[in-house]
């Protein structure tokens, strides 16, 4: 058959491209790629010497080549696309083997040939990886990082830092408050739908981790998570949707001035490259945040991220023999991102990060209705709108739409409380701000602006949940296609998340 692909070499951080013309399914070019790697130890060590060597060979000839040749030589990660169907990868740089551009198996420890198409599939998220039943031993390993200089230890010991855990760093307590759990659901949604394009081959993957910095698509990531999760969770049609081409991709930056910074890393899965992390917070920190013009017991928070991992840390304003200083205490790290084929959605770094960006968007919505109105209730008028008692604007409050209640804030402390009140929930376009009733996974009992009570159900996959939504709440699919009343998604998103609300009696 002509099924077209590309078998490669990875090695010294060149890929060395061999195109093949036919037969490149697994059965095909995949085992003979996979044949390739001897399984006895000591064979393997002279494989591995002899293919280097061959390799050297190749990029010393290709200085003398016409361009176009094969292998075609590059810094460049291959991909997939309408013509190349499959590619097989030898990574000697870290001993993993890939398939279409994915970490599949440890080139060490390979399946034997009558189980290496079997253990070739997707993970939970559509995305070309090992199957849920590949024996661990043959799954690929991450190499050991780069070794941290000593003189980092002694300076990240010298900031008398604490490592503590995400309440304590938070200053919450440990259990959830009812909103963050429903902040915390919404982003698990976020990000299986964000999984769904997670490609190695555009450097969203372990190739971020390998490398020895942070691209502009992690960083790009990074941020439209944060902001996300720091942000109001408004779900509408109409919002427009952000140019992420104009997004900052320095790896350190502001999400929220001088309450929210975010410092991306490669890799953060250890404890000595957390200590290396916050040593070099700390200088971006002492660069760009101007702590003379700051009170003392002055707080804000710093998100430290990989691709994978996140260390949260929260920075006070002390005074230390006579001079202001920083009182800096931050969790290890930890996982934020779900494995190839996840038991549970819960990640303990998704939990942190919910938390923290319930904690910023309060503080900063704090600030722009209450702090900010304050001289505006000074100059009150005296007029009946403005003495109207709380119950009385929570009525009117809760039949307005969200765009309306921000104006609000101006006219009293009172109806600036209300709205801030409402605008801490999340809000469905054609449902008022929603005050949820019990949480259900990804669902949720609310009710609109009618009064009817609707069960609104967030999802990355429509079809597939389906079934979900039958067995949650005895809707048939047929029902559920009559009542459906608003589908929207969140932009920005690399797949759509639809927001699914229909009321619970017909």
């Amino acid at each position: 058959m002509g099924t077209r692909g590309f078998y490669v070499y990875r090695y010294k951080g060149f890929y060395y491209v061999f195109f093949n013309q036919y037969d490149s399914y697994p059965e095909g070019l995949g085992v003979q790629v996979a044949n390739e790697i001897p399984s006895d130890p000591t064979e393997f060590e002279s494989y591995v010497a002899s293919t280097k060597k061959y390799l050297l060979r190749l990029f010393s000839e290709s200085k003398e080549s016409d361009e176009g040749s094969d292998p075609e030589i590059t810094k460049t990660p291959p991909q997939n696309d309408i013509f190349i169907e499959w590619m097989y990868e030898i990574d000697l740089d870290n001993y993993i083997f890939h398939v279409d551009g994915e970490p599949l198996f440890d080139i060490r420890n390979m399946p034997r040939i009558n189980d290496f198409t079997s253990y070739i599939g997707t993970n939970s998220y559509g995305c070309r990886s090992f199957t849920a039943d590949t024996p661990k031993e043959h799954r690929y390993k991450l190499p050991p990082p780069l070794p941290v200089a000593p003189q980092v230890h002694d300076i990240y010991e010298g900031l008398h830092s604490t490592c503590t855990s995400t309440h304590e760093v938070l200053h919450v307590p440990p259990e959830l408050r009812g909103i963050e759990e429903i902040r915390f659901k919404f982003m698990q949604v976020f990000i299986a739908s964000s999984m769904r394009t997670l490609y190695n081959s555009i450097g969203l993957g372990i190739n971020a981790v390998l490398s020895d910095k942070v691209s502009d698509n992690v960083v790009t990531r990074l941020r439209v998570i944060v902001d996300t999760l720091s942000g109001p969770l408004v779900f509408s049609n109409s919002i427009a949707s952000v140019d992420q081409k104009s997004l900052d991709t320095s790896p350190f930056q502001w999400v929220v001035k001088d309450i929210l910074c975010i410092l991306a890393v490669p890799r953060l899965d250890e404890d000595l490259l957390v200590q290396a992390a916050i040593v070099h917070l700390m200088q971006h920190i002492e660069n760009h945040f101007q702590i003379e013009v700051h009170a003392v017991g002055t707080m804000f928070h710093a998100a430290i991220m990989s691709l994978y991992h996140v260390s949260i840390v929260r920075l006070k304003v002390i005074e230390h023999d006579g001079t202001k200083a920083f009182e800096l205490t931050h969790t290890n790290h930890l996982r934020f991102l779900p494995t190839e084929h996840p038991t549970s959605s819960f990640t303990p770094g998704l939990e942190a990060l919910s938390r923290l960006g319930q904690l910023v968007f309060e503080k900063h919505l704090r600030q722009d209705v209450l702090d900010r109105n304050y001289v505006c209730h000074k100059l009150a008028s005296g007029s009946i709108i403005e003495s109207l008692p709380a119950e009385i604007c929570i009525s009117i409050a809760q039949y307005l739409p969200r765009t309306a209640l921000k104006p609000l804030t101006t006219i009293s402390s009172t109806w600036a409380q209300v709205a801030f009140e409402f605008l801490l929930h999340p809000w469905i376009e054609r449902s008022s701000t929603i005050a949820f009733e019990t949480v259900h996974s990804s669902s949720f009992l609310a009710t609109d602006q009618d009064g009817r009570k609707v069960a609104l159900v967030l999802t990355s996959n429509l079809n597939s949940d389906r079934d979900d939504i039958h067995q949650t709440f005895g809707i048939s699919p047929e029902d559920l296609a009559d009542s459906v009343f608003n589908i929207g998604f969140v932009p920005d998103l690399w797949r759509r998340i639809y927001v699914l609300a229909f009321p619970l009696s017909r």
